[in-house]
């Protein structure tokens, strides 16, 4: 299944998919979460923009919210933070495929990366946000109960987004000069 999944998706990545998919993560990005974190009444990082995150830390910043701000980012996590991650996993998607479907030969074990590792990006980042979700839900008792495997979830995410968003930059950076190659002898 998942090798069907990674043809699907280098068969029919292009340019202007994978533009109109960066965008639509944009939009999220500039937009959307800065003016929920606004209507959160603070500024501060919350739980899912930071590289792991203690107990105490995690009921400082809750508590730092107050019951309306948790209230809008339960918000955020149980309806905007669900449709996100599937977002920013169908820009990764399209952009490995669009990238390397040229440059990783067929039979290769590494063809399947384009959808694997945005997909378990993914599932780590509902992890988290169920987490979270039930940490909120349950304030303030439920977070030394949830913490841990929230914890874990929000490393995992951080960590497979990096390593998705260098396969993308290094595969737009590779995909740049071969193109200026291309162009600098038709000319």
């Amino acid at each position: 299944m998942i090798q069907r999944l990674s043809r699907y998706f280098y068969q029919r990545s292009t340019g202007i998919r994978v533009l109109l998919s960066f965008l639509l993560m944009m939009l999220f990005n500039i937009l959307i979460f800065p003016a929920m974190q606004g209507r959160m009444g603070t500024f501060v990082n919350p739980l899912d923009m930071r590289f792991g995150f203690s107990a105490e830390e995690a009921l400082a910043f809750l508590n730092l919210l107050g019951a309306e701000g948790r209230s809008v980012y339960l918000f955020v996590e149980s309806v905007v933070d669900i449709i996100y991650p599937f977002v920013y996993t169908l820009f990764s998607v399209l952009a490995l495929s669009f990238f390397f479907g040229h440059r990783i030969a067929e039979n290769s074990r590494w063809r399947t990366m384009n959808i694997l590792l945005p997909l378990l990006t993914m599932l780590a980042d509902f992890v988290e946000n169920g987490g979270i979700i039930l940490m909120l839900v349950g304030f303030p008792d439920a977070v030394a109960t949830h913490i841990g495997w929230t914890v874990i979830g929000n490393e995992l995410k951080w960590v497979g987004a990096v390593l998705s968003l260098g396969g993308v930059f290094v595969g737009f950076v590779w995909w740049l000069v071969q193109w200026f190659g291309t162009r600098r002898t038709q000319a």
